[in-house]
């Protein structure tokens, strides 16, 4: 059953009481239906469900809120759906479903040449067409908000959660968020001033919230990724000024690399004032090492939170993460950046040290050196990418880390990332060399090995080391073996660049929590992550700007 009303003359909430029908939305106090505004802003639509006639207790059919604050999502990497740019129906980078069956088998039995050729960053762009659930209303009403546009599997649980918090009835929402605040009490943030005041629930009352989400192409430089972002919050600010609605900001809340990109989209002319707050949850600040992990050896041996499917997708050799990673520069964007705590990778035998690296330049130090066994990349694993190009991508990679984000973050930042020491992350990559059973004991000069005089055995993350052209393979002098994650983190973004926001002494850092219980990839998953975002919002809506 549905209703429609003509937009109303008075300012605030109204209700009107419906007897027979169950609501959509309801609460312990009363039985409530909240309206949804049309996308012109012309009329409400409110909807339920038929119940017995001797059912007499009246529903309240309650219009939303006029100041709207929408929520607009930025995923991860690898989170956005993608397709070939020629040709729309051509999918490049699908995820439907709670496990992306279809893109296990497109990829899994790929080698590193087709994996390279089917993820060219431009050659791909956004696809919205990904898999949506709800009736069909729902569905249209969520693709022009860009759900298809985002993971379903990863990210639309939550987008319905927060729809269902943040525009439920009044007294329900009020309800919500009244919980999270006493569950609040229990944290332990990182920096103070994070309880909810009866001013902040007020003032979120007052606001209506549609939820977005916004994909990006995140195989292509993140700084083409931020002014897609900035479009398109425009465009969505725009769509929220009606007859009836008013909008001047939105609410950004970021996955992993979406966070890098909001960053950045804040720093653009004219964005931070668009920007009521920015909310960031598992974001690798500072760059994450397992990034250069992956391209040696692949991801086949990682422990706790990474799981065969992902593997076989992503790359079970670092030549088949390589081939990818080389030709992207968001993949590259990653890496450990100059802010990274230094001597992040090593090699070491018996006890000693005998390189540490970066001392201060992770690009030039590591990222392109061309010879060396323990460089980034060697021209073996770039496939058809040029050296050139993929110099051209480091050096886009520093530029963005050095100029574009620097180390600005948005006046109201809030931050959360993964501090369990159950989710292994690599904070420090250490390359143990060991002596072969038939091989001399004398250790070899590591800086004047090259990348020709090693190779990688089969997707194990044991690096063999030949100390001369041309010999025999079997006449192997070292094995080189790569450190697995130790570090407490959330799988993928280890603790040192989780909680870097804080560390900066940045006021526009307001708030920043370090949580547990929950991998990177799937953190929005999780109960109590859900539960800091939605804290997160109401003291964002509490300095935001009314509209006029």
């Amino acid at each position: 059953m549905s209703n429609s009303t003509k937009t109303p003359p008075e300012r605030h909430p109204a209700s009107t009481a419906v007897t027979g029908f169950t609501p959509t939305v309801s609460t312990n106090e009363r039985r409530e239906i909240v309206a949804t505004l049309t996308a012109d802003g012309s009329r409400f639509v409110a909807s339920g469900t038929l119940t017995p006639a001797s059912r007499t207790d009246p529903v309240y059919i309650t219009l939303p809120p006029r100041e709207c604050l929408p929520i607009v999502f930025v995923p991860g990497i690898m989170g956005s759906n993608l397709r070939r740019a020629s040709n729309k129906k051509n999918k490049v980078w699908r995820l439907d479903g709670k496990k992306p069956v279809g893109l296990f088998w497109e990829y899994f039995d790929k080698d590193a040449e087709a994996r390279q050729a089917m993820l060219k960053p431009h050659e791909a762009e956004v696809d919205d067409g990904g898999a949506i659930a709800g009736t069909a209303a729902l569905v249209q009403q969520r693709r022009a908000r860009g759900w298809g546009e985002v993971g379903q599997g990863s990210y639309h649980e939550f987008l319905l959660w927060l729809e269902e918090q943040l525009n439920s009835g009044r007294s329900s929402k009020d309800a919500h968020v009244r919980q999270v605040r006493a569950l609040s009490q229990t944290w332990r943030p990182e920096l103070f001033g994070h309880l909810l005041s009866e001013q902040d629930i007020k003032k979120c009352l007052g606001f209506r919230y549609p939820v977005y989400a916004v994909g990006y192409n995140w195989l292509d430089d993140n700084a083409k990724a931020a002014e897609r972002l900035a479009s398109r919050i425009k465009e969505i600010i725009n769509e929220n000024k009606n007859s009836y609605s008013s909008c001047e900001q939105v609410i950004l809340v970021t996955h992993s690399m979406g966070g890098l990109v909001a960053r950045a989209c804040a720093r653009l002319a004219g964005m931070q004032d668009k920007i009521a707050g920015v909310i960031h949850g598992v974001m690798p600040a500072q760059g994450a090492p397992v990034a250069y992990r992956r391209c040696k050896v692949g991801m086949w041996d990682e422990v706790n939170g990474i799981e065969t499917t992902a593997a076989m997708v992503i790359g079970v050799n670092g030549s088949e993460v390589t081939a990818v990673f080389a030709q992207a520069p968001g993949a590259l964007q990653l890496l450990p950046n100059q802010d990274y705590p230094s001597g992040w990778l090593q090699v070491q035998h018996q006890g000693d040290t005998l390189l540490r690296l970066p001392k201060q330049d992770p690009y030039d130090e590591i990222y392109k050196v061309k010879d060396k066994w323990w460089a980034l990349v060697s021209q073996q694993t770039l496939g058809k990418v040029s050296w050139k190009d993929y110099v051209d991508n480091i050096d886009l990679a520093r530029a963005f880390h050095q100029e574009t984000l620097g180390r600005y973050y948005h006046p109201e930042t809030h931050v959360f990332y993964g501090a369990d020491p159950k989710q292994k992350s690599v904070e420090q990559v250490r390359w143990q060399l060991m002596p072969d059973q038939v091989a001399s004991r004398t250790a070899l000069p590591v800086s004047s090995v090259l990348h020709s005089q090693a190779y990688l055995e089969g997707s194990s993350n044991l690096l063999r080391v030949q100390p001369h052209d041309g010999g025999n393979w079997r006449q192997v002098a070292w094995g080189a073996v790569c450190s697995k994650p130790d570090q407490p983190g959330d799988g993928t973004v280890p603790v040192a660049s989780g909680k870097a926001p804080a560390k900066t002494n940045d006021p526009a850092v307001r708030q920043q929590f370090g949580l547990s219980g929950f991998a990177h990839e799937p953190a929005y998953h999780n109960r109590h992550v859900n539960e800091a975002v939605l804290h997160s919002i109401v003291k964002v809506t509490g300095r935001a700007r009314v509209p006029a």
